[in-house]
């Protein structure tokens, strides 16, 4: 985390307002004054709301998430899932969507409309449609590099925990060492089991 702290406030290639932005609020910072970089999802480029902005996405290109050198590059998955709930009363028109929604078809169209990555390995290996959509061979190779999200129940606690104890370390509230503590014994309290790291 020492590494992140020097970029925003030793080499001061992030700009220190970048700590007080939510997602939404560093796309449009990025769209507004033109950063170098956002982190965003696969849908980032179909959000531009003016002309400004659509120039703006358009001359931005996808990169992969930053690493360490000699460190092995990782791509986390993650995303929502449709799901019936037991208590549904319309199971059959619930099937009906989820069949909707995953066909060949739908897929292709929420990618090209919204940017959203299909489901479905095949449309990978669709050659006209990648030939139409170049973009998708880069989330292909993403995928070959790819870890899942951690699937356990409290993974939004944990979550929370990192990005409230990280986001304090870097608005210099606490020492990194206090963050990491911190978010330790909190994570532990919460009845998560980690190994702390020497």
């Amino acid at each position: 985390m020492n590494q992140f702290l020097k970029i925003i406030y030793e080499d001061k290639i992030s700009p220190t307002k970048v700590v007080d932005l939510k997602e939404n609020e560093s796309l449009d910072f990025l769209l507004d004054e033109e950063s170098f970089s956002v982190r965003g999802w696969s849908s980032l480029k179909e959000r531009g709301t003016t002309p400004e902005h659509t120039g703006v996405l358009k001359s931005l290109e996808r990169a992969p998430t930053p690493h360490f050198s000699g460190e092995t590059p990782v791509s986390i998955f993650g995303g929502w899932n449709l799901m019936i709930s037991k208590y549904s009363s319309n199971v059959s028109e619930s099937v009906k969507f989820i069949n909707f929604i995953t066909s060949e078809e739908s897929q292709k169209l929420m990618y090209k409309e919204g940017g959203y990555l299909p489901v479905l390995n095949f449309i990978y290996e669709d050659e006209q449609f990648i030939k139409q959509n170049p973009d998708l061979n880069f989330y292909k190779n993403l995928m070959k590099q790819g870890a899942h999200r951690p699937f356990f129940k409290k993974y939004t606690i944990f979550s929370d925990i990192l990005a409230k104890t990280i986001h304090s370390a870097l608005k210099h509230e606490i020492s990194v060492d206090s963050a990491v503590n911190m978010a330790y014994e909190k994570i532990h309290k919460a009845g998560i089991v980690v190994q702390k790291a020497d």
